[in-house]
């Protein structure tokens, strides 16, 4: 057999340090190339397989499979072919398959989770608009506290129901109870009705849903939330086709160093989503199919590491076929992000009212030659003006269509901050990452997985308890077989099955040429070959393991 060489991604920049190129530069000298570096940088590093504790694509590949009762019979090989003989001796009078005792109770979970309510409600929590609420419900419960006051000094009269009976001054304590519960500024009135109508627009319950059963399945639940094509939405992502920079104590995506995700689409799709970047000449190439980039021929050739394993394991292995998603018609489209660094100023100044204010500025911003220098807190200081210049996170997007073609790439709009920690800075892909202390993730399939396969086997077991369950059988000597009357076998087992009568010639010949060799035998015997005591053990084991699985 021809050996086959192994070869290695290289994760190596200028630097020595990463597959990426270096982050820390001006914005001005992040150009086209540094972009297609960067986001060839995020595909290097999320083929090289570093999982830190999360589950490779091929163990999500058979849990989904199983959740579909698909199984790898090569696993049950301890079970079928024990002794390494079927091949010569034939096949066993049973066949394993898959009796799906795991769907039902993943389908019982998803109906209880898509019936529970869903509430939520926007709240500010700046400190501007925490103090505003408190000034308002300070004023509202000085207010009552003055109206209450006045109706027992008699100073003011009480208000009047349409039947002319007197209405009870609001208590402070319900008002007190609005303030803290139920208030909310024209901003979070605004980002509520908002909000609403968005979910509803997409639909999130069923998408929540959708990336519950992924949970289930994988322990992972991950969502790109983002613009596409000016439109503010939500989509789940598949995590057999998302990579993250997880480190041992981490388990919110949102949080990561860098994302990718791969998906298979057709032109028409490509063309919907990112028509806005591509040329005449790169439509044309995606209608002619030039761009190439499906599955197969990108990187599931052998002698590629793919996720820390030598492809050729996987398809010696037969499960090649899980991972060749794309076709001639469906294109691999690449999404990457990952968090670069931006220079920018933090400028103190006194504004007309003598109060401390402070805004962040560009690294454009020119400093006023009259400014010093403070070397102790490293900032600049002119007219009581404080400036100092900090490097903080922003996140990057970058698309990779085909092998070759880059677009919409940059700066991710929308940068989600912290308004009190400007550092602070997210990825569009949020999500979490379940059961995985100081270990694998663990799935809920993954923890029923043995339960199915211990099922599948005891059905086996079962099954071939019955094939074996024939009645009754009769043993007699073939020498007493009354072949001189022109009978054989066929018309012997005729006779047995159809008229219910057994010929026999006591005093045949047997073997021919042989008169000494008449039966001696004239004892019949029967055997029980009906079903045993077993198939009643077998399913009181079935009932055990629906019982610990549900």
């Amino acid at each position: 057999m021809e050996s086959i060489t192994k070869t290695t991604v290289t994760l190596k920049n200028e630097s020595g340090n990463s597959a990426m190129p270096i982050q820390k530069m001006s914005q001005s000298k992040k150009g086209d190339d540094f972009s297609k570096k960067s986001i060839d940088g995020v595909i290097a590093m999320a083929n090289h397989g570093r999982h830190h504790g999360r589950s490779t694509r091929y163990k999500k590949q058979i849990n989904y499979d199983l959740v579909n009762s698909i199984f790898d019979e090569t696993d049950f090989q301890y079970v079928l072919n024990p002794y390494g003989v079927s091949d010569t001796v034939g096949n066993a009078p049973s066949r394993l398959r898959d009796f799906n005792i795991i769907v039902n109770k993943l389908n019982t979970l998803k109906g209880e989770e898509i019936k529970r309510p869903f509430s939520f409600r926007v709240v500010a929590v700046n400190s501007d608009a925490i103090n505003s609420r408190l000034d308002k419900k300070k004023e509202a419960l000085l207010a009552a506290f003055q109206e209450e006051a006045a109706l027992k000094l008699g100073t003011k009269e009480p208000e009047l129901d349409p039947l002319g009976n007197p209405l009870p001054p609001q208590s402070m304590a319900d008002i007190a109870k609005y303030y803290d519960e139920s208030y909310a500024d024209i901003r979070e009135e605004m980002a509520n009705k908002l909000l609403n109508y968005l979910m509803e627009k997409e639909k999130m319950s069923l998408k929540f849903n959708l990336g519950f059963e992924h949970a289930n399945i994988t322990a992972e639940e991950v969502y790109y939330v983002g613009i596409t094509n000016g439109e503010p939405g939500c989509r789940v992502v598949n995590p057999l086709n998302f990579y993250w920079d997880k480190n041992p104590d981490l388990y919110t995506i949102e949080d990561s160093q860098w994302a990718m995700e791969e998906r298979f689409m057709s032109v028409s799709q490509i063309i919907d989503e990112y028509g806005d970047f591509l040329t005449e000449d790169e439509v044309a190439k995606l209608d002619r199919g030039d761009l190439g980039g499906n599955r197969q021929n990108m990187d599931m050739q052998p002698g590629f590491i793919f996720e820390g394993r030598e492809v050729s394991a996987y398809l010696k292995a037969d499960k090649s076929s899980m991972y060749n998603n794309g076709t001639n018609t469906h294109i691999s489209v690449i999404n990457t992000v990952w968090k670069s660094m931006r220079k920018v100023g933090f400028l103190s100044f006194m504004d007309e009212s003598q109060e401390l204010q402070m805004t962040i500025v560009s690294e454009d911003f020119v400093v006023p030659k009259e400014a010093t220098y403070n070397k102790e807190d490293r900032s600049y200081n002119w007219e009581g003006n404080n400036l100092e210049w900090r490097w903080i996170n922003e996140v990057w997007k970058g698309t990779k269509i085909g092998n070759d073609l880059y677009v919409d790439y940059g700066p991710l709009p929308n940068q989600c901050r912290s308004l009190e920690n400007p550092y602070e800075c997210k990825l569009p892909y949020v999500g979490r990452v379940y059961n995985s202390l100081n270990s694998e993730t663990t799935s809920l399939v993954d923890l029923m997985k043995p339960h199915q396969y211990l099922y599948n086997i005891v059905w086996f077991r079962l099954e071939a308890e019955l094939a074996k369950a024939k009645g009754k059988a009769a043993i007699m000597d073939l020498a007493m077989l009354p072949k001189s009357h022109g009978m054989n076998l066929e018309k012997w087992m005729y006779y047995l099955d159809n008229v219910g009568v057994m010929y026999i010639n006591s005093a045949e010949e047997g073997r021919e040429g042989d008169p000494n060799s008449t039966s001696k035998f004239n004892q019949f015997r029967e055997i029980d070959r009906s079903l045993s005591s077993n198939v009643g053990n077998y399913i009181v084991i079935l009932n055990k393991l629906e019982e610990m699985v549900g």
